[in-house]
Formats: C-alpha cells, sequence, structure tokens
C-alpha cells in the first residue's frame, strides 16, 4: 500500500508538470520513484502512463503522417539505440542507472534555466537526425527517460509550438513502446507491475487536468523557474545518493 502511495504522489506530481508546461512526467516521476525502488522497477511502471498519456499527445491536431515522413530517420535510430542498451538497465547497474538518470535530470534543470534553444536548419537534420535519435535511444535504455539530446533537438527542428508538442508526443509514444518491449523481452515488464501502473495512470490524468488548471492562474515563467532550480537540486541528490548509497 505504500508503494502504491508513492506511485499515485510521484505520478500525481509528475502529470501536473506535464499539464502546466507539455512534458516533464518522466523525470519527475523516475526521479521520487528511484528514492525507493530500483530504476528497473521505476521504468516498468513508467511505460503504460507514458504510452496512453503521449499516444493522445500525439493524435491531438492531426497529420500525424507528415511527422512521421519527416522524422521517420529519428525514430528509427531511436529504436536501434533503446535495443543496443538493453542490457544497461538492470539491477545490478542500479547505482550506476541511478547517477545517470540524477545527470539528465540536472541538464533538463539546467538547459531550462538557460532557455538554451538549439537551431536545427534543414540541411542539418538530414544528417543530424540519425545520431540524435541513437543517442536519445540510448539514453532510455540506460536510464529510462531521455530528455537529453531528444528534446532539444526537436525544439530545434523550427516547428511550430502545436506540432512540436505532437511530435513530442511522436516520438515518445515510439519510444516508450520499443523500451517496453525490451524490458518485456528481458522478464522485466511483467503482470506484477499492473496495479502500480493502473495507479500511474490515474494519477497522471488526474496530475495533467490539475496542472492545465494551474496554468491559467499562476505565471508560467515563474513556475518553470522553480521547477528547473528544483530538477537540479534534485538530480544533484540523487547523484549523491547513487556515489555515497
Amino acid at each position: 500500500m505504500t508503494t502504491l502511495l508513492l506511485v499515485g504522489a510521484a505520478f500525481l506530481a509528475g502529470g501536473t508538470i506535464k499539464g502546466m508546461l507539455g512534458l516533464g512526467l518522466p523525470p519527475v516521476a523516475m526521479g521520487l520513484m528511484v528514492l525507493v525502488m530500483t530504476p528497473v522497477q521505476a521504468a516498468a511502471i513508467l511505460v503504460l502512463p507514458t504510452v496512453l498519456t503521449n499516444i493522445w499527445q500525439m493524435l491531438d491536431g492531426g497529420n500525424v503522417g507528415a511527422l512521421a515522413r519527416r522524422l521517420w530517420p529519428f525514430l528509427v535510430c531511436l529504436v536501434i539505440g533503446v535495443f543496443l542498451g538493453r542490457g544497461w538497465l538492470s539491477d545490478d547497474n542500479a547505482a550506476i542507472n541511478t547517477a545517470a538518470l540524477g545527470v539528465i535530470i540536472v541538464i533538463y534543470g539546467l538547459l531550462g534555466l538557460r532557455e538554451l534553444v538549439l537551431s536545427v536548419s534543414r540541411r542539418v537534420e538530414r544528417w543530424a537526425s540519425a545520431p540524435a535519435g541513437l543517442l536519445s535511444g540510448m539514453a532510455m535504455a540506460a536510464t529510462g527517460i531521455a530528455f537529453f539530446p531528444l528534446v532539444p533537438y526537436l525544439q530545434g527542428l523550427e516547428l511550430t509550438r502545436d506540432r512540436l508538442v505532437q511530435a513530442l508526443g511522436l516520438v515518445f509514444t515510439t519510444m516508450s513502446v520499443a523500451f517496453g518491449v525490451m524490458l518485456a523481452s528481458k522478464g522485466q515488464l511483467t503482470l506484477d507491475v499492473a496495479p502500480h501502473a493502473i495507479t500511474a495512470f490515474a494519477a497522471t490524468v488526474l496530475g495533467v487536468y490539475l496542472g492545465r488548471r494551474v496554468r491559467k492562474r499562476l505565471p508560467e515563467e515563474r513556475f518553470r523557474t522553480a521547477l528547473f532550480i528544483g530538477s537540479v537540486v534534485f538530480g544533484a541528490s540523487l547523484i549523491v545518493k547513487a556515489v555515497w548509497g
């Protein structure tokens, strides 16, 4: 029961942030869950809510086929990267995985505070999409989340705001499905996680709803600053936890 409550709280927090900013669910939920469980267990719980919420995000707005045609090299290499890192996320590597997760969350926070936006022209996109997808997939395989370089790369593609949100949904859906298949092939995604996954999904839906309501009342810039500062501090605490255990 205690674990279920923690999972619910983690995904409620992550869903609220996703409702406000359009992203942030995996770093927040994973970061909170690994305080009491291994990254493998947390990643298995994360699969269902991320797939379902990102399918909705992907389909919202239509014309997803055009995005898929543009992003297919990135998507293919993303899946390859996930399976190249198939053995990296394991209970035996829990300390390393936790430290890597902490590093990615710190990067997430620092990039957010700097408001760093890459510019990826169509010419650069032709050669950069494959390595960016590969590195993002490998980061997902190692930590259960993939913010870097995935999000900065997509933000630099000169997409409109609505198309960017839809592209993030498409990429995260593809990545989460591949990651779930990879975990299942290793016997790490079983029916044992179903109660936690269902709790996580319900908490995520509620969190997204609350986040959208809060977004209308709280200045987004102030919230974003607090979120990113908190991410840096929290990611650093995970690194300390992994190193000094």
